[in-house]
């Protein structure tokens, strides 16, 4: 009996123990099913009710979508710090790195999600990475959100920290044509003597990228004569990140939720295509606009008298410099203007606008490259230029 008895208990262990398995299976099988996409978009939109209940019933916390990264990462790019509050409770680290090497802080500096990135560093995400990597302070200066780039030098940011290309802050700073944050990042300690992997400093990527502002702030005076003397006739294209439109936003977005819904998305897609190709139209013909403005508005006459001889010149200024016109025979006053007998001396009619001394250069700058190109004389152009650059700097 007591044979029979233990026997009984031996099955009943058995047989509770291959239950406990099939239930433990069970919660395993149960953790939800869904594609990356899926899991993107619903992070995307905030849902955070369904990434709980998906985290709850076992999905792994760094679970990848399609792009961005883990769910907290999503949520720090998107600035959400509820849902980066859900994943960080069920065990998301701070410190994952996405297939481009970015982590959670660098996302969410990169959207200049400023509550975002306090919250990374508050609950222990570092503010610098070893080696080589792309940081927060980069990818804040990169997009010119000053604030946050100011937030992040006061948490210990290292402003000569280099990415992957050797490049600095100060750099991409130089490119995008920030002088504010250039100046901020110097203050801090930036050096602007550092080069990339191609030897390039920062004084190089600003007068590459025409940013005559940021030259002067990086360079010494002599350094930023020698650069502009050094400029080529060929002008380069001077290179500018710009957001996406509204339009182009929406239209991305539905066509992230016609994914997630299996739907079909050629049409949209047909549609993105067009409207990035309106906005970069669009962007062209306001810089093309902006360039006309500046080289080619006629803001005064500028009326130069010699009492003996010469007669009178008259020069047309175009934005902020001026340009010879037409010579007026002895005695002849230029139309439009009145006629001065006084010995060397000049007048402007009206007074032309003062602008900042950097468009003045860019635009000399433009006309030496077309004399240039058309065989004409530069020597009066480059003395004028000389002369610009020696009263900004």
């Amino acid at each position: 009996m007591k044979k029979i008895c233990r026997n009984c208990l031996f099955r009943i262990a058995f047989y509770g123990v291959l239950a406990l398995g099939v239930s433990f299976a069970a919660v395993v099988q149960a953790a939800p099913d869904i594609s990356a996409v899926t899991f993107g978009v619903t992070i995307e939109r905030g849902d955070v009710r369904t990434a709980r209940n998906w985290l709850d019933d076992g999905l792994p916390p760094e679970f990848v979508g399609d792009r961005v990264g883990t769910g907290l990462m999503i949520a720090a790019w998107e600035g959400n710090v509820p849902m980066m509050e859900v994943f960080y409770q069920h065990g998301a680290r701070l410190d994952a790195v996405n297939s481009n090497g970015e982590q959670a802080l660098q996302l969410a500096a990169f959207k200049g999600n400023m509550e975002a990135v306090k919250w990374l560093l508050d609950h222990g995400a570092s503010v610098n990475r070893a080696g080589n990597q792309w940081s927060a302070l980069q990818y804040a200066a990169f997009n010119g959100y000053r604030d946050l780039v100011q937030y992040l030098i006061s948490r210990g940011a290292d402003v000569n920290a280099r990415a992957p290309n050797e490049a600095t802050a100060l750099m991409l700073t130089a490119r995008e044509g920030r002088a504010d944050i250039a100046e901020d990042l110097i203050k801090a300690g930036a050096d602007p003597r550092l080069t990339n992997d191609l030897g390039e400093t920062a004084l190089v990527w600003a007068m590459r990228h025409d940013n005559l502002d940021v030259a002067r702030v990086v360079s010494s005076p002599e350094a930023f004569a020698n650069a502009v003397r050094a400029q080529p006739a060929t002008p380069q294209v001077a290179m500018r990140s710009i957001p996406a439109s509204s339009q182009v936003e929406d239209l991305l977005r539905r066509i992230r939720q016609s994914e997630a819904n299996n739907l079909p998305t050629a049409g949209l897609r047909r549609q993105l295509a067009v409207a990035v190709e309106r906005m970069h139209n669009d962007k062209q013909r306001e810089a093309t606009d902006a360039a006309a403005k500046d080289a080619g508005a006629v803001k005064g006459i500028v009326i130069t008298a010699q009492r003996q001889g010469g007669g009178e010149k008259a020069e047309v200024v175009y934005g902020n410099s001026t340009s010879a016109a037409s010579t007026a025979t002895p005695g002849a006053s230029p139309a439009g203007s009145a006629q001065t007998n006084a010995s060397p001396a000049s007048t402007s009619v009206p007074t032309p606008a003062t602008q900042k001394q950097p468009d003045n250069i860019s635009i000399l700058l433009a006309r030496i490259r077309a004399a240039k190109a058309k065989g004409q004389p530069t020597d009066a152009l480059r003395k004028q230029l000389m002369d610009a650059v020696t009263t900004y700097r």
